[in-house]
């Protein structure tokens, strides 16, 4: 099932809330019932004598309830909330009967404060279930409620193919059918929103130096924006904005392929963890630094160098922040 909702009179830029039923499956002493929850922002674009929609930004989530076996007692408690004081839209799942089954999906909309006029609701005759439902109505949460934590997804990809997300700028690339890695001096890649620094930020990605001796002073660097810069250096990691510069010492060695073999080991996994509160850990070949970055501001891209003369491989890159 599909609510639609339209920010503009033409229809064409709408906020989406969709639910799907994947399985139902009848069990001994239970229904078990597979689902999808999407929301999504769209588009509409002409093109040639068709229209195209275009997805801005969507996030998901599966789920699995467990009712009884009397049909009749299958019953979702769907919510669609909006915070305005927070920029947020919530899409809320949850099962009547186990109070523990819930899943939630959320969309963070930095520019968009208007509030949409719902459209239409459109049933999937592919579900398994007949849907009746009371009032197709956004709820709007007061500033006074607690506030549900969401996650904003704004980098995912595995590399498992050589082609590449459009605006990712590479240079020096070339890509590894066997290992599904691509190897490059450079890439800049851009995030489907910017990462805001009040929220809880996560990255990780493998990357592993694909040069046998160590011959420079800095072996890469990783570009953040105002959170920061991290240096792979000959002795250890570096990590430096306006707040600080840390550094932790390590003598590396890439004659053991440490870092990568015939495939990446795990002292590549790049691993950084904000708390949403000026603190951040960060993981990478066995060592630790926790350091300080701004509490406020934001950044659109992440951006990685080889230092003149090396390459990196580099594969799955995972980056997303709670809010």
């Amino acid at each position: 099932m599909k609510w639609m909702y339209a920010f503009d009179s033409e229809k064409k830029h709408r906020l989406e809330y969709i639910l799907t039923i994947t399985k139902a499956e009848q069990k001994v002493s239970s229904i078990e019932i597979s689902f999808d929850c999407i929301i999504q922002e769209v588009e509409d674009h002409p093109y040639g004598l068709n229209i195209e929609t275009i997805v801005l930004k969507q996030e998901k989530e599966s789920g699995l309830f467990h009712f009884s076996t009397d049909p009749t007692q299958i019953k979702f408690n769907i919510r669609k909330l909006r915070y305005p004081n927070s920029n947020k839209w919530v899409f809320s799942i949850a099962n009547d009967f186990r109070l523990n089954e819930i899943k939630t999906v959320g969309l963070y909309a930095l520019n968009e404060t208007r509030t949409p006029k719902y459209i239409d609701v459109v049933h999937d005759q592919s579900d398994a279930i007949t849907w009746t439902y009371k009032s197709p109505n956004i709820t709007v949460i007061e500033s006074d409620e607690p506030e549900v934590l969401i996650t904003q997804h704004v980098l995912n990809w595995n590399f498992d193919t050589a082609d590449l997300p459009d605006g990712w700028i590479v240079t020096g690339e070339a890509y590894s059918q066997t290992n599904k890695c691509l190897t490059c001096e450079s890439i800049q890649m851009p995030l489907v929103q910017p990462v805001v620094m009040h929220g809880q930020f996560h990255l990780s990605m493998q990357v592993a130096p694909s040069v046998n001796t160590l011959l420079t002073e800095r072996i890469f660097n990783l570009d953040l924006g105002i959170l920061g810069n991290l240096e792979m250096l000959n002795g250890g990691l570096r990590f430096t904005n306006a707040i600080e510069s840390k550094s932790e010492s390590k003598n590396w060695s890439l004659t053991n392929t440490v870092f990568f073999d015939t495939q990446f080991k795990s002292p590549s996994m790049l691993e950084m963890h904000s708390n949403g509160n000026g603190l951040m850990q960060i993981v990478y070949g066995l060592v630790e630094m926790n350091v300080q970055i701004p509490k406020i501001g934001q950044f659109n891209q992440i951006t990685v160098t080889a230092e003149l003369g090396t390459t990196l491989k580099i594969d799955t890159i995972q980056s997303a922040f709670d809010i």
